[in-house]
């Protein structure tokens, strides 16, 4: 699934966002897409964050290299792998999020 950056409000979806735009058909997306109003996320490794290698390495165990693919995991799925509460994966989803979009 591709996560995408809302780079103009939309009716849709707020300006700064990040989304799969999930419903939305493909159509709409390249329309979007060749309008400029929308990105592909370009997703860092979560090794390079600051204070996140630790994090990245239990993570990469479980296939989850980058932010985005952070972003698209099951939270519940995920934390039963690395024996913690699907809480402290949102968390480090809002986290992650932060640094993509800063305020």
């Amino acid at each position: 699934m591709t996560l995408y950056r809302i780079l103009v409000d939309l009716d849709i979806r707020k300006k700064g966002g990040i989304d799969p735009l999930t419903g939305v058909k493909p159509q709409a997306i390249d329309r979007l897409l060749a309008g400029g109003f929308i990105a592909p996320l370009s997703a860092p490794p979560l090794a390079i964050l600051d204070g996140w290698e630790k994090r990245a390495a239990r993570l990469a165990k479980c296939d989850v290299q980058d932010a985005g693919q952070l972003l698209e995991a099951n939270a519940a799925d995920l934390a039963r792998k690395l024996h913690v509460k699907a809480a402290t994966i949102e968390a480090w989803k809002l986290e992650v999020k932060s640094w993509l979009c800063p305020a």
